[in-house]
């Protein structure tokens, strides 16, 4: 899942605190999330070295499932984390482009959904119900989320048409962030801006970081 992998920034970033004369690689097909980042270098397929040290993350926080996410991924590393958050850095030109698109005012990036699990999905209606009751706040719309996403009417829908790097730009731009676990979720904590997460069978205290203030809202399934 990407939000799993953009959570592995975080222990990038101790990793180089902790051991700072060696590189740190990740090997992944999400690659772009760490385009522009200063902790570590991503590829699909990384060239190894003879004294390369390999650490497998798959399966470190199923095999540990009431341990946060990044925790289990530290105790498979064998380091010890100083602080729960995520870093992100997207490119400047997407940070321009989108501050210039982005007048003034109060803005909430909303993602509904759906995921693959259908234990996190909260009704659409809801959702919709949600989205009336920010307008009445003085709160301006984004919709985000993965091609296939849920479109809510009374957002300016975004599903679908943004690359990682654009995502993390709108996001900055946002006071806030409301939608279900997923990888939408862990982008707006690593922007900083305040996020409410709606859980059902996850449990927010294993998934939600330190990057942003932020609440776990624990839906019934």
């Amino acid at each position: 899942a990407i939000g799993d992998v953009l959570l592995v920034s975080g222990i990038c970033r101790e990793l180089r605190r902790q051991r700072s004369l060696s590189q740190v690689y990740v090997e992944t097909p999400f690659s772009a999330l760490f385009d522009h980042s200063p902790y570590c270098r991503a590829s699909f397929q990384v060239a190894r070295a003879p004294d390369t040290l390999f650490i497998d993350l798959d399966m470190s926080y199923e095999m540990a499932p009431e341990t946060h996410i990044m925790d289990a991924y530290a105790a498979a590393i064998g380091i010890k984390l100083t602080e729960r958050t995520v870093a992100f850095e997207p490119h400047p030109s997407d940070l321009e482009s989108i501050r210039s698109k982005m007048p003034g005012g109060r803005w909430c990036a909303i993602h509904p959904g759906p995921t693959t699990w259908m234990g996190k999905n909260w009704p659409l209606e809801r959702f919709e119900q949600l989205v009336a009751w920010l307008h009445q706040r003085g709160f301006r719309m984004f919709g985000v989320g993965g091609a296939g996403g849920a479109r809510l009417p009374g957002t300016n829908d975004l599903v679908g048409r943004l690359s990682f790097s654009e995502l993390g730009s709108v996001l900055r731009q946002c006071s806030l962030f409301i939608g279900v676990d997923s990888f939408p979720m862990h982008m707006a904590q690593a922007a900083g801006i305040p996020t409410v997460g709606i859980f059902g069978v996850s449990s927010p205290q294993y998934i939600m970081t330190d990057s942003s203030p932020h609440i776990g809202v624990q839906a019934s399934v």
